[in-house]
């Protein structure tokens, strides 16, 4: 199995975009290694695109610029670049959004030897997600001690796969390569996401299949949200910081060690090993940020109040939120309910505290109402009073002058 590792740049009509990112691969450390340059450039009306490509001097190995005759569209272009394993083996695949870190070829080196042999593993993220997409908070994953975590979420803000990592999801879309239907262990915003986007099924890909991707605890890219096929405008909430450094030995862990895993939804599937009572900690679903629909587990640990035996509650005034499980911070934000016993009503104390604040709100408006009207009433007064001196003093001028 070769270990030589070919960049794929995947760009469409972005030629200040590509720029960026050819400068930035440009100066990244590569120890000497030979580095083949993959430009592909799917088919637009915007000709400076490959000429930016093709007056691109890279010094670090082969340069190899492909456009398209025909327009691609990015899920064939990337579904396309990503058949390049089976000519050469370990690719880093990078749209032309991206900025990388100097240390971004380092680390996916040391990851994709790490985990070469690890069936489990689907892919290999080069960018650290700080933005749960599906409910527009922000995640931070529990730091175990290790430079990396695993999510059944796959990354496309930066990238690598082996030949074998991308034959096993090849397989599985060409007989689920139909449109996606919504599904309970699917966030519905990612089945929602247009015909346009290859994630969502690489997505699907791992959570059918159990497997996950790798992601650093910091990053090794940051993206720009250039205007393309998924912005209308520009945006930077997908910013996040990168390694300034250009070498490190980074500490990876076996999946089954890692105390960092998560799901699709950004939930941490370790976290019933931390909750009293529990028999079974795959009978258990964590909801901490409340986007999942009831899949029929015993326990539910959930922040949304529902009428079920509670076994335990929870604060989460620590970040991440997992903390709060872990350290066994108790409180009134989330809760472990027994979700196979009968009903009972738990938030009738919560739902007269509402009460009460809804009736303070009330009475507060009320006065300030009452204030405001008092102050006018008072206003209009002075201003009445001082009207009848103004016209007083003009009567006593007019009748003085027509006196003299």
């Amino acid at each position: 199995m070769s270990t030589e590792i070919t960049l794929i740049v995947v760009a469409y009509n972005r030629p200040h975009a590509l720029t960026r990112l050819l400068n930035s691969l440009a100066t990244a450390n590569y120890f000497g290694d030979k580095i083949r340059l993959y430009i592909s450039i799917d088919h637009s009306n915007e000709n400076s695109v490959y000429e930016v490509a093709d007056s691109f001097l890279w010094s670090h190995g082969e340069k190899i610029v492909s456009q398209s005759g025909e327009h691609l569209g990015l899920r064939r272009h990337v579904l396309q670049c990503g058949d390049l394993t089976t000519e050469y083996d370990r690719i880093i695949v990078l749209e032309d959004d991206l900025l990388v870190s100097p240390l971004f070829y380092d680390y996916t080196r040391q990851a994709l030897n790490y985990y070469a042999d690890d069936d489990r593993i689907g892919g290999i993220a080069l960018y650290t997600h700080r933005l749960n997409q599906t409910v527009h908070r922000p995640f931070l994953p529990i730091n175990d001690g290790y430079d990396v975590f695993f999510m059944q979420y796959a990354c496309s803000l930066g990238q690598a796969w082996t030949a074998k990592q991308w034959q096993n999801f090849n397989t599985w879309y060409n007989l689920n390569s139909d449109t996606l239907k919504p599904h309970r262990t699917l966030p519905r915003n990612v089945s929602l996401w247009p015909e346009s986007s290859w994630l969502k099924y690489y997505i699907k890909y791992l959570i059918d299949t159990d497997r996950y991707f790798l992601y650093p605890y910091t990053s090794l890219t940051t993206n720009f949200g250039d205007i393309g096929t998924h912005f209308t405008s520009q945006t930077n909430i997908f910013h996040v910081p990168i390694y300034w450094c250009d070498q490190k030995v980074f500490d990876f862990v076996p999946l089954e060690l890692s105390s960092s895993v998560y799901d699709a939804f950004f939930e941490n599937m370790r976290l019933a090993d931390y909750l009293p009572s529990i028999d079974d900690p795959h009978d258990v679903t964590i909801d901490l940020y409340g986007s999942k629909q009831y899949i029929g587990n015993r326990y539910l640990l959930t922040i949304r109040e529902l009428n079920f035996p509670i076994i335990a509650s929870y604060s989460l005034e620590m970040a991440p939120h997992d903390s709060n499980i872990i350290a066994g911070m108790t409180g009134t934000e989330a809760f472990l309910y027994d979700m196979h016993s009968p009903r009972e009503r738990n938030f009738g104390w919560l739902h007269k505290r509402r009460k009460d604040y809804r009736q303070k709100r009330y009475d507060s408006k009320c006065y300030q109402t009452w204030a405001k009207y008092l102050m006018l009433y008072i206003a209009k007064a002075v201003y009445m009073r001082l009207m009848r001196i103004a016209n007083m003093m003009k009567y006593l001028r007019q009748v003085y002058f027509n006196d003299v």
